[in-house]
């Protein structure tokens, strides 16, 4: 119980940072801890937003990526072959973010 509520904390003050930079619109997280749920998700949720310094970001959208576990290898794959036509994918990211579950 104490390594996952160190690793969600560790990870959630890093994406914390990263909101701070970026100001971003929504966090979404792919891969593995994307689909990890529970104490970890729940914890990673709580550290980021405890990490974001403007107190009107702090309630931005943080969701895991519609495409779970393979959200990183379709980017990637994505990336690779140049191609620039995502309306598709994001108007399925629209539809996530509206369908998204209340968070903590």
């Amino acid at each position: 119980v104490e390594i996952v509520r160190t690793a969600a904390a560790a990870l959630g003050s890093a994406v914390g940072w990263l909101v701070n930079v970026t100001d971003p619109a929504a966090v979404v997280v792919g891969g593995g801890l994307g689909l990890a749920g529970g104490r970890y998700w729940e914890g990673f949720v709580r550290a980021t937003r405890e990490h974001v310094w403007n107190d009107a970001a702090r309630g931005l959208p943080i969701v895991a990526a519609a495409l779970g576990a393979d959200a990183g290898l379709v980017g990637a794959a994505l990336a690779a072959v140049g191609r620039e036509d995502l309306a598709g994918h994001r108007a399925r990211i629209d539809e996530q973010l509206d369908a998204r579950p209340a968070t903590a």
